[in-house]
């Protein structure tokens, strides 16, 4: 399976605005940099701020990366924030962990009492399945939309 492997980053131009440069990571001078496969173009980005793409796309075919907040069901509490790195394997039964696995996920921001008890607080993984399921769509990230961390919801 072939897959692209980009990045996303904050950059700040002149007059202090910041917006997202996309491509290739690259470092130039000890500051990270994205931009086309050539280096041609590529844009001086805040290292913070750099997510990858994970390969997929949302409901509406918006592409999805590390660092987005997702929202399930068209519901403006039912948040979640797209992670890469470890996180548990659960039983079903017993609601333990029983292994942990590396990869995509997603783990739900704490907005209602649903979303701060088990089993709907549990990362689980990030997957065609899970985006398709839960109608998940692309509403912000943590950087432009801090507040989506603490329940805020934009729409």
């Amino acid at each position: 399976m072939n897959r692209e492997i980009k990045f996303r980053g904050l950059t700040e131009n002149a007059d202090d605005t910041k917006e997202f440069a996309y491509g290739y990571l690259s470092m130039c001078e000890g500051k990270f940099t994205i931009g086309d496969s050539e280096g041609v173009g590529t844009l001086v980005c805040d290292e913070n701020s750099i997510g990858q793409y994970t390969g997929l796309k949302d409901k509406n075919g918006k592409e999805i990366y590390e660092g987005d907040i997702l929202q399930a069901h068209g519901n403006k509490v039912d948040l979640s924030k797209v992670v890469y790195g470890e996180f548990p394997v659960i039983d079903v039964d017993t609601l333990t962990a029983t292994d942990n696995v590396i990869g995509w996920h997603y783990e739900v921001i704490p907005t209602d009492a649903w979303s701060k008890c088990q089993p709907f607080d549990i990362p689980m993984p990030l997957t065609e399945f899970y985006i398709s399921s839960c109608e998940f769509k692309v509403i912000g990230n943590i950087w432009e939309n801090p507040e989506l961390l603490n329940g805020g919801a934009t729409e």
